[in-house]
């Protein structure tokens, strides 16, 4: 295989909601489980440096981050889903047939039912209420009156801080082949930038998202998707919305059938094309990540990092000419 190229490319990663282990140590991990799809399935094992950088929200909206310390393992901030490497012969391309045990299949299909019962509740103070208890980030962003106040006294609103921090990182990264990659809460917050910075002429003639990457996406969920409208929230299906225009080539997400925050509405039936033709792409993967104790997590980033349908993907942005 073509090794990969580091120059003019990047990966831009930006995270989902909940506390996170520090922006180094995370950035390592998802940096890891990249390397470790790119081995299993790309026959690359060159050590080379791969070309990422994380856009790291979380301390903006939690006062601690998660840790690893073998002393307080009972401690709330404790790290229970750490990047674990594989077991072995377990990163496998998809298939609807996968051995879970039933105990675990039961719980797993309980939150997939919970969660097509939530979306189909009409949109009001219900929703809100469980929606603030089980999203508690995402309510906090979509909230216009949650604010935080910085050093100097100044008020600034919690979506716009959360927002501006992927547009620094895009905009730092503007001359280069971009591949961003967006995990659950994070592709809301990708959408909304990129929705909006495509409107902007100057933003429009500066920059380009070759590759957009989604992975264990709520996108398809209406109270997701009212925040896009927050004028019309009823006759939601019924209206239009786009793949932004300043991505140039490809959106693709990857879902998990068994991952309860990813709804299992194909993206591409409620997202149309845009200017340049391109729309979403719905891949299937089989997220394999498992913590310590031998519990899986179908909505873990590291396990989609590493899916034979991402490595592939992912490699074949890094390794291809410029288009």
């Amino acid at each position: 295989m073509q090794k990969p190229s580091t120059k003019a490319a990047i990966l831009i990663g930006i995270h989902g909601l909940a506390p996170k282990p520090l922006q180094s140590v995370l950035t390592r991990y998802w940096k890891n489980a990249i390397r470790e799809g790119f081995q299993a399935n790309c026959d690359w094992t060159e050590p080379q440096k791969i070309p990422f950088e994380m856009v790291y929200w979380a301390s903006l909206l939690h006062k601690t981050h998660l840790h690893r310390s073998k002393s307080k393992k009972k401690a709330v901030s404790y790290n229970k889903e750490p990047y674990i490497p594989s077991r072995p012969g377990t990163i496998l391309p998809y298939s609807p047939r996968r051995n879970i045990p039933l105990t675990e299949d039961i719980h797993t299909q309980t939150k997939l039912t919970l969660g097509r019962l939530f979306d189909q509740i009409p949109l009001g103070k219900v929703v809100d209420f469980i929606f603030d208890r089980t999203a508690r980030d995402l309510s906090i962003y979509q909230d216009p009156d949650e604010v935080k106040i910085n050093e100097k006294g100044e008020t600034h609103p919690i979506h716009d801080l959360l927002k501006n921090e992927l547009k620094r990182i895009l905009w730092k990264h503007r001359h280069k082949r971009i591949c961003l990659i967006a995990h659950s809460m994070g592709s809301i917050i990708a959408y909304d930038v990129l929705h909006e910075i495509s409107q902007n002429p100057f933003w429009h003639s500066n920059l380009r998202i070759e590759t957009l990457m989604t992975m264990g996406s709520p996108l398809a969920f209406q109270k997701v998707r009212s925040h896009f409208y927050p004028t019309a929230p009823r006759g939601l299906a019924s209206l239009p919305i786009s793949t932004p225009e300043i991505i140039s080539q490809e959106w693709l997400n990857y879902r998990d059938p068994l991952d309860h925050a990813a709804l299992d509405t194909p993206l591409n039936e409620i997202f149309r094309s845009n200017a340049y033709g391109v729309h979403v792409q719905d891949k299937l993967v089989s997220n394999n990540y498992f913590n310590e104790a031998g519990d899986s997590n179908f909505h873990k980033s590291y396990g989609y990092l590493r899916s034979p349908e991402m490595s592939h993907a992912l490699c074949k942005f890094l390794t291809s000419a410029e288009p």
